[in-house]
C-alpha cells in the first residue's frame, strides 16, 4: 500500500512549509522581532507572488486562475498563523 498525494495536495503542503519558513528562519536567526518582520515580510510576498506575478507571468490553467490563487494564498497564510500560534505556546509554556 502506497500513500500517493495529488500536485494540488504537494503544492499546498509546500505553500504551507513557506510559510512557516517565514516566521521561523527569522526568530532560528536571533533577529530581534523576527517573527513580526517574518510574517509581515511573508504576507507581502504571498500578495505580490499570487495576486501579481501568478496572474502576470503563469498560465491560468497551470495557477488554476484567481480562485487557485487565493487558495494558494490561504495556505501561506496558514503556515505563518501555525508559526506563530507555535512560538506563542512556547513562550506560554517557558513562563510556567
Amino acid at each position: 500500500m502506497s500513500i500517493k498525494f495529488t500536485m494540488n495536495q504537494v503544492s499546498q503542503g509546500l505553500h504551507t512549509v513557506l510559510g512557516v519558513c517565514f516566521v521561523m528562519v527569522p526568530v532560528a536567526c536571533g533577529i530581534p522581532r523576527g517573527k513580526v518582520y517574518g510574517a509581515l515580510v511573508g504576507l507581502a510576498f504571498a500578495i505580490l507572488k499570487e495576486f501579481w506575478f501568478d496572474p502576470t507571468y503563469e498560465d491560468p490553467e497551470t495557477s488554476g486562475g484567481f480562485i487557485g490563487d487565493c487558495e494558494d494564498f490561504s495556505f501561506y497564510v496558514i503556515g505563518i498563523l501555525v508559526a506563530l500560534a507555535v512560538l506563542q505556546l512556547a513562550t506560554l509554556v517557558h513562563l510556567l
